[in-house]
């Protein structure tokens, strides 16, 4: 997710223009945000990066899992790759974490 989705979908959580949300945030607290997602993006990309070079081209889906991954998903997944032999062994790691995560959502409401 870049910098302005971020801020768009605050904005429309609450209602609001993200131009508007940017323009009166503090900006101390606009500049640690921005590099805190940035930094995200980074890793994020890095990490698809070394995943293609170890397994070849991803399929979309893999793309759209790790993209939903959290930041630190992300990081153990950077971890994780080290050790998987090949793409189905990814594939079930992404798997894994996705139906985790809606029982997670399942079991909090």
């Amino acid at each position: 997710m870049t910098f302005e989705e971020v801020f768009d979908r605050i904005a429309q959580r609450f209602g609001q223009d993200g131009e508007d949300i940017r323009t009166h945030m503090d900006p101390e607290l606009y500049l640690v945000v921005r590099d805190a997602i940035v930094s995200g993006e980074a890793v994020r990309k890095l990490v698809r990066a070394q995943l293609a070079k170890k397994f070849g081209d991803l399929s979309p889906v893999m793309h759209d899992q790790i993209k939903r991954l959290s930041g630190e998903e992300v990081e153990w997944l950077a971890f994780a790759f080290l050790d998987m032999k090949d793409r189905e062994e990814l594939q079930s790691w992404l798997n894994e974490r996705f139906v985790s995560s809606k029982r997670q959502r399942i079991e909090d409401q």
